[in-house]
């Protein structure tokens, strides 16, 4: 993460080329960062899930054959949504615009997670 200002959202932390031990944080004010299991990630099941921030998405199962969504952001900053296996591991960049964004996207089979990287604005997530 880089960010200047207060910031509270997730990420995937995921390395699968080398273990990391170490963080380094650069702040002038107080901070906590918390690791979280897989599990811990907010649940989509069915219909639109909608966020703000920064946030880690669990499809309650992996995604078959072809499949769509429908993504929307409300925002002046950049919106990325990557795919990602149950594991962490990338798998697909289903989303990387600046500003104001609605579009469908196909989302790759075995897809498990979302990081969605929407600071500074809301979003919408609709897996057709």
């Amino acid at each position: 993460m880089n960010v200047i200002g207060p910031y509270e959202g997730r990420s995937v932390q995921n390395d699968r080329d080398s273990n990391p031990a170490v963080l380094e944080v650069r702040a002038e004010g107080s901070w906590s960062i918390r690791f979280e299991p897989v599990a811990a990630a907010t649940e989509y099941a069915a219909g639109v899930f909608a966020g703000r921030g920064n946030d880690v998405v669990r499809l309650a199962s992996p995604t078959e054959g072809l499949t769509t969504a429908t993504l929307t952001f409300s925002g002046s900053r950049n919106f990325i949504v990557k795919g990602l296996d149950i594991n962490g591991a990338y798998m697909d960049l289903m989303a990387n615009q600046i500003g104001d964004f609605s579009g469908q996207v196909l989302v790759e089979p075995g897809i498990q997670l979302l990081e969605v990287r929407g600071n500074g604005g809301t979003w919408t997530i609709q897996i057709d």
